[in-house]
């Protein structure tokens, strides 16, 4: 079974990259899952997945620069388990007929609370800083996304 500790710098980029990746989709199903007539619901939706799209080509980027470690394509089913262990939202079903704004946003915050908290499990793991620092401004950037759904927009 696979650990963290197990992977190279380049492989943690990736792992993150392939959570973010994550993300994003799942941001874009729960958009598609909620009323049409709630636009600023799934305007929000909407752009929290791009943010994850956009953030998942920053770390690609990283990942580009590194010399050739081992990749991921080995060990890909093993880096999904991984990922499905911190982000347990992902998996679960969002039910059928229209997705109530409640439900949306438990989804997204639980989601949100789960990246900010792998983020910080990948910094600790990270061997060279200029990855952890990454890992650290990813983390930062879940608990701000998350304080704002749980604050600004449940109280809104």
């Amino acid at each position: 079974m696979m650990d963290f500790g197990d992977l190279s710098s380049c492989e943690l980029l990736a792992l993150g990259r392939h959570a973010l990746e994550l993300c994003s989709r799942r941001f874009q199903a729960l958009a598609a899952a909620t009323d049409s007539s709630d636009r600023p619901l799934r305007d929000l939706l909407h752009k929290m997945a791009l943010d994850a799209e956009v953030q998942a080509a920053t770390v690609e980027d990283r990942e580009n620069q590194i010399p050739d470690e081992s990749r991921l394509p080995s060990k890909l089913g093993e880096v999904q388990r991984l990922i499905r262990m911190h982000l347990t939202s992902i998996s679960k079903s969002l039910g059928e007929g229209l997705l109530h704004r409640d439900a949306a946003m438990f989804f997204a915050e639980s989601l949100e609370e789960e990246a900010f908290r792998l983020f910080r499990v990948l910094a600790g793991h990270a061997r060279e800083s200029y990855s952890a620092n990454i890992f650290y401004r990813l983390a930062d950037r879940e608990k701000v996304n998350f304080e704002y759904l749980r604050e600004v927009v449940l109280q809104g």
